[in-house]
């Protein structure tokens, strides 16, 4: 399971989650294996400074292969096409990686 963390900053586990989805500035991805999660890649939001384009980041995300996305709040029209790929999305989320991991470890086992 491959999953984007939507970030305000890119320091690995300490990255504070972002509170909206289409702004945060990096997007933080992290591999749940069996031994427990690995960050893969960091990379910066590539429409962070972009007028809106409905779709296009929900489209990057797709294309890296993630299941998950984790952030602090997202838009409809976002979770319209995250739900059309079958992507979840978990929003709400305060805090650091490193903070939401156990919760995700207890609550994500059937992925």
């Amino acid at each position: 399971m491959k999953i984007a963390f939507a970030c305000q900053d890119c320091k690995g586990w300490e990255s504070i989650i972002s509170p909206h989805f289409g702004k945060c500035a990096f997007f933080v991805i992290v591999r749940k294996t069996e031994e427990g999660f690995q960050i893969i890649e960091e990379i910066p939001n590539p429409y962070q400074n972009s007028a809106p384009l409905p779709g296009a980041l929900p489209a990057f995300l797709k294309e890296k292969g993630v299941n998950l996305v984790v952030a602090g709040g997202m838009g409809k029209k976002a979770q319209d096409f995250f739900n059309e790929w079958g992507i979840k999305f978990l929003v709400g989320v305060k805090g650091k990686i490193k903070e939401i991991l156990p919760y995700l470890e207890e609550n994500r086992k059937e992925d």
